[in-house]
């Protein structure tokens, strides 16, 4: 896992507890959303799950907790990105930086999983595919 809070905290130009929380936020939300899918690439992220931990906690407090809320209300796959990029943007990343995290948490899966298991898990989540 601290190869990858790594490589994310590089590449966003992020301090890496940022980069922490950040691919927390991300892994819940990739959970939630296709959770078949998920389990192959956590298995390639020792800590996943406390990652998810640490990230569900921190995201229901606060005004990006609520907001984020409130956008998973609005329903389907363009509520719950909304709530996901709310809060990244709480985290105090900028829109480039959540989609480089984003990107970084992709490309990551590509070379664990290999690039057509990684389709599989952006097709699971529509929409996904055009943020990266």
């Amino acid at each position: 896992m601290e190869e990858l809070v790594t490589r994310i905290a590089q590449a966003a130009n992020i301090s890496p507890e940022t980069a922490q929380n950040a691919l927390g936020l991300i892994l819940s939300f990739i959970e939630k959303q296709a959770p078949e899918q998920a389990q192959a690439l956590f298995s390639y992220i020792p800590g996943a799950e406390q990652l998810i931990a640490n990230a569900s906690q921190e995201a229901s407090g606060g005004l990006s907790g609520m907001l984020g809320g409130l956008l998973n209300n609005i329903g389907g796959s363009t509520g719950n990105l909304m709530a996901l990029g709310t809060q990244l943007l709480g985290e105090g990343l900028s829109m480039e930086q959540a989609k480089t995290v984003a990107t970084e948490v992709i490309e990551f899966g590509k070379q664990q999983l290999g690039e057509e298991r990684v389709a599989e898990l952006t097709k699971a989540i529509p929409g996904l595919s055009s943020l990266l």
